[in-house]
């Protein structure tokens, strides 16, 4: 069989599906639908040797059979999370940027809460909506970060960047019940409060993290946090790249590279 028709038959015919990609300690998140594609930070730069967004991101898309990113979204300017980009746009088309304010690519424009955008029609229509940061936001850093809303029929799906415990109250989500929350800054202590926690009640939480990284993500109280409130808890570092599919009934299969380690390295 041809490769390109190998490729192109990769291709999921699933609704919408979301996969967070191990790229060590940062994040890189694709967002699949049956025709476009939106990938969400590019992971960091290992050197001049290696970078997620040509090492991993790029062939993820290619096996995914997709050439082309309809809009990568730059969270911020921290390395974990930009550090790919350069590699990535020379490895696949991208055909809208949008950055964090503390960001400078050509032909970025910043992310600005009230953005909203859709995707698809009819049942499949999909929402995109950025919460933050707002005009009066953080210009740089953590809480510069282009926090994503994305809405599906009754599934709600939040990626927050690296966002800590001052931009978590603001965000406009009045009891907002969240399917899938990429944790908060990989589970670090400053972000995941009670109170945000409380509020979301995620049904699934990713901690995209290194293995014993030096950080120590996630934090030990902030997984206790979470299941609390029943969360069923993921993390890149055991788990390897993570796949959240659903099928045209809304039915949601959780698809990880690797099986859970049953000691968890936290505890």
């Amino acid at each position: 069989m041809p490769l390109l028709t190998v490729l192109l038959a990769a291709k999921s015919q699933a609704p919408l599906r979301l996969s967070i990609l191990d790229v060590g300690q940062g994040l890189a998140v694709v967002v699949e639908t049956d025709d476009k594609t939106l990938v969400y930070d590019a992971g960091p730069i290992y050197g001049e040797r290696f970078s997620a967004g040509s090492g991993i991101i790029a062939p993820y898309l290619w096996r995914r059979g997709r050439n082309r990113i309809d809009l990568l979204i730059v969270s911020h300017e921290d390395g974990d999370h930009s550090g790919g980009v350069k590699s990535l746009l020379k490895s696949v088309q991208v055909d809208e940027l949008l950055v964090g304010p503390g960001v400078s690519l050509d032909g970025g424009q910043h992310c600005l809460a009230g953005q909203r955008w859709h995707w698809g029609q009819g049942i499949d229509l999909i929402t995109f909506q950025i919460l933050s940061p707002s005009p009066a936001g953080a210009v740089e850093g953590n809480n510069s970060s282009c926090v994503l809303l994305i809405t599906w029929r009754n599934q709600t799906i939040l990626l927050p960047g690296d966002i800590e415990q001052q931009v978590e109250q603001q965000l406009p989500l009045a009891s907002a019940l969240i399917t899938v929350l990429i944790a908060p800054h990989h589970g670090s202590k400053t972000s995941s409060t009670v109170e945000f926690v409380a509020l979301t009640r995620p049904a699934h939480v990713v901690f995209s993290s290194g293995y014993r990284h030096q950080f120590g993500h996630p934090h030990s109280s902030v997984v206790k946090r979470y299941g609390l409130v029943a969360s069923r808890l993921w993390q890149t570092s055991e788990q390897g790249a993570i796949s959240f599919v659903w099928n045209q009934q809304a039915e949601l299969v959780v698809e990880p590279t690797r099986s859970v380690i049953p000691d968890h390295w936290w505890r």
